[in-house]
């Protein structure tokens, strides 16, 4: 234990001094020295810059002893004391206007003394004969609030409520803390004066968080010239300027190569077949995988996403604007609508990436991304069958019943010339791939397997071209129209008012469709590939490729999902596989399209259907059984509503489980029974996780481990009732105290806290007195503000959990005025609220 102070008047009055002493060793604290007069008081801790040691904060550091005497208005750093560094909190501030042998006074402007605080003037009053502060290693938790009078803690006191005077300029830390977010929590300084415009500023600022998470969208624009501020708005528009630069020809253009010529080949076929769904020309569907896919390569941030005409957009447009027009009837009215409705979406998906609707990607969480992916591989995968068995006419529905229904009902048409061609390259594939993975060392398996898509095609349309197959039972792709002739569209255009709300309508449900879906591929992939992807870019990048599509005789676009698998598996790295296929199909359509003619329709099928059992993932459905049930629950419905479904309802569905089981977490919040180590007092833990701990007599200990909104209020008043009732009848002793500790909730509303009103109530007609624990800034001032904390009484406010125990054991024992209780006793003023 330190020795006590020696008072030695010096010439100064106002001047207290402490004649030198040993260092104190690690865990004991000199305590402060009085009051000067005016001056400030003496430090707490120890002077010279160090707090005690104490039990609660072990690395708090050593104390040393030293001159008491250093007032004035200076905060933490240099507060009276001398500059002690209060990491254990402890407050080496003074109190001003307090005589040399201590007595009543005034601390200064300050709302509490924290961390070293002390400031001029008056605004609170200590009660009680206390004039120095103390951070004994004896007291487990050394606040400001801990008083001791003249060294022997004979006294103490609550600060009382009121009005203060901050003044951030004084503050000792770093002004990136300061400006951290508009918050002050881990300021560990006073909070200013809440005015009104503040407050509210405070309470939208989630909503800022939602459409701005980066916190200030302009602070990397600040302090820069003008050249590297356009620099910086260019690289934030167009991605590409960003990762460009640093594209490494060595490792990425070979497999960019591959991938880019593997589903361009693949594209061919593909869009022909979309274009009929959509009642189009095949070169509409050819310029959509040729303009769209630049344009996203410039601006979009996924390195796997694949742009092309899908069959469910294709779908879409060719059964609703069918009802508008018939387009065999009148086919150019027709086709102005569907460049029309392809304005309309690029429209709408631009206006939301403008709005910052990204957020909205981070609703695909794992266990959707999980379910998406192999819903969709598996649907794809079946779709193939079409292609594999020859067939001409099948189901446009994309659920696994219909699929197997068509297959019956069109078995008439079965090609078993083309079902042994595409199932040979199937196993192929299929082969070649299981060599990659039991040796993936050996690079004459790595380029058998990323060329194989491509092989495969060209192979068998050399085998079906001299054959001449392609009259004997194998269906190709067939004759498709070349040239760029009539590639603007602007004139197609139709805003007329007889069409245009139909066709708006159709043009957003397509801008959700793809965006559902292509954000869900690109979230996927980019999951796959540990890398991000923003929301908002995408968006935008979606919306200029469709704007632009529509006055380039395109219709929409969006990622495909086989094209992309088959891309990720060709090898490739980075969206330059985009600008081959792009230059690719620009190929075809001037020069190259009778190469296509005889493409067996049967080996794509085949290649597409390996790319996307190739992604399904059992791994990591096995892995979401084992840790969390609720988590499988939704990747299996999102897989079971594609797969009896559509994507779309896939996605749908998953959203809605996710959200649901968020909503069942806040019906019913996790209430944990808590003790104590036996040796570490200080500590509450729950018992179920610490058999080794102990409860305390007569005191219950829980924790609210969510926060508390309006569902689970009424839940946790019962069942902290109840959990009360229980412990009474389980130790045949009744309950004095029930503790709160309130770390876990970092939010509150106004019916929790009037269902807190109401188990305040409940509990003191039973004679259980209510003490919150651990309560951060955000809750303890919505508390507050409701009257909460005056209801409960600022005195039941504790630090920790084990303060609270600490203190309520001693009002159990009976002690009178006991000096430890006093010590531990906080109010709402130590919390920065």
């Amino acid at each position: 234990m330190a020795a006590p102070f020696h008072r030695a008047h010096s010439a100064d009055e106002n001047r207290v001094v402490s004649p030198p002493a040993a260092p104190t060793p690690r865990g004991e604290g000199q305590p402060g020295a009085p009051g000067g007069r005016g001056g400030g008081g003496g430090g707490g801790g120890g002077a010279a810059g160090r707090i005690a040691h104490s039990p609660s904060y072990p690395n708090s550091g050593y104390a040393t002893n030293g001159d008491g005497n250093l007032g004035g208005s200076r905060r933490s750093l240099e507060g009276g004391g001398g500059s002690s560094k209060a990491l254990s909190r402890s407050s080496s501030g003074a109190v001003a206007n307090a005589d040399a042998t201590g007595g009543n006074g005034e601390v200064g402007s300050s709302r509490w003394l924290r961390r070293g605080e002390s400031g001029e003037g008056s605004g609170k009053h200590w009660s009680g004969t206390s004039s120095a502060l103390s951070a004994s290693s004896e007291t487990p938790r050394a606040w400001a609030s801990q008083l001791s009078a003249s060294g022997d803690n004979s006294g103490g006191a609550i600060l009382e409520l009121g009005d203060y005077n901050d003044q951030m300029a004084t503050s000792p830390y770093p002004e990136a803390i300061k400006e951290e977010e508009g918050s002050v929590e881990g300021r560990n300084v006073p909070m200013p004066d809440v005015t009104l415009e503040e407050e509210l500023s405070e309470s939208l600022m989630p909503l800022k968080w939602v459409f701005f998470p980066e916190a200030d969208p302009i602070q990397q624009f600040r302090g820069k010239p003008w050249r590297e501020k356009i620099w910086v708005f260019l690289k934030g528009v167009f991605p590409i300027l960003e990762w460009l630069p640093k594209y490494d020809l060595r490792y990425y253009l070979l497999g960019d190569i591959i991938g880019g010529v593997s589903i361009a080949i693949m594209s061919v076929p593909q869009d022909v077949s979309y274009a009929k769904y959509a009642n189009l020309p095949a070169e509409f569907a050819l310029r959509t995988s040729f303009i769209p896919p630049l344009l996203y390569a410039i601006q979009g941030s996924s390195k796997h996403l694949v742009i092309a005409p899908v069959s469910v957009v294709s779908q879409l447009l060719g059964t609703t604007l069918s009802g508008i027009v018939d387009p065999s009837a009148d086919p150019a009215l027709y086709t102005s609508l569907a460049v029309t409705a392809t304005f309309f979406c690029g429209i709408f998906q631009l206006i939301m990436g403008l709005c910052r609707f990204g957020f909205l990607v981070d609703f695909l969480n794992q266990p959707t991304i999980v379910g998406f992916l192999s819903g969709c591989s598996l649907t794809i995968a079946i779709q193939q069958l079409k292609l594999i068995l020859g067939y001409k006419d099948f189901t446009l529905s994309t659920s696994i019943v219909n699929i197997i229904a068509a297959i019956v009902q069109y078995s008439s048409q079965f090609q078993w010339k083309a079902f042994v061609m595409g199932m040979s390259f199937f196993l192929y594939l299929t082969t070649v791939r299981a060599l990659v993975y039991l040796k993936p060392k050996n690079k004459v398996f790595y380029y058998l397997n990323a060329l194989g898509p491509l092989t495969s095609i060209v192979i068998s349309t050399i085998i079906v071209s001299v054959a001449g197959l392609s009259t004997k039972g194998i269906p190709t792709i067939g004759k498709i129209g070349t040239g760029l002739h009539g590639a603007s569209s602007i004139s197609y255009l139709n805003f007329s008012s007889e069409f245009v709300a139909d066709v708006a309508t159709v043009g957003f449900i397509a801008c959700l469709v793809c965006l559902a879906e292509s954000v869900g591929i690109a979230r996927t992939f980019a999951s796959l590939y540990g890398y991000h992807i923003d929301g908002n870019k995408e968006m935008v990048a979606f919306g200029s490729m469709n704007l632009v599509g529509s006055f380039t005789s395109c219709y929409v676009a969006t990622g495909s999902f086989s094209r992309t698998a088959v891309n990720m598996l060709a090898g490739a790295r980075t969206a330059v596989t985009q600008v081959i296929m792009s230059g690719l199909i620009l190929l075809v359509l001037l020069v190259a399209a009778p190469l296509f003619k005889n493409v067996p329709n049967c080996v794509v099928g085949a290649v597409i259907a390996n790319a996307a059992l190739n992604l399904l993932d059992f791994h990591a459905a096995w892995s979401l059984w084992k840790v969390d049930k609720m988590d499988f629950l939704v990747m299996s419905g999102c897989f079971l509503a594609i797969l009896f479904g559509s994507p779309e309802i896939g996605l749908l569905v998953a959203i809605l489980l996710s959200l649901i089981k968020i909503l069942l977490r806040s019906l019913r919040p996790h209430i944990r029974l808590l003790g104590l180590l036996p040796n570490a007092a200080a500590t509450a833990v729950s018992v179920l996780q610490f058999p080794n701990s102990t409860l305390c007599e007569g005191i219950v200990m829980l924790r609210i481990e969510s926060p508390l909104y309006f569902p689970g209020a009424n839940f946790v008043r019962q069942r902290v009732k109840k959990l009360c009732d229980a412990y009474a009848r389980g130790y045949q002793q009744p309950v004095k105290h029930c503790v709160l500790d309130l770390s876990v909730m970092h939010d509150i509303d106004v019916t929790a806290i009037e269902a807190m009103r109401d188990l305040h109530r409940d509990l003191t007609q039973t004679g259980i007195q209510l003490c919150l624990a651990s309560a951060n800034r955000d809750v303890l001032r919505k508390m507050f503000d409701a009257q909460l904390l005056a209801e409960i009484g600022e005195q039941w406010l504790f630090v920790t959990p084990a303060d609270a125990v600490k203190l309520c054991r001693a009002v159990a024992l009976s002690q009178p005025a006991a000096k430890e209780s006093e010590q531990l006793l906080t109010s709402v003023e130590t919390y920065d609220i």
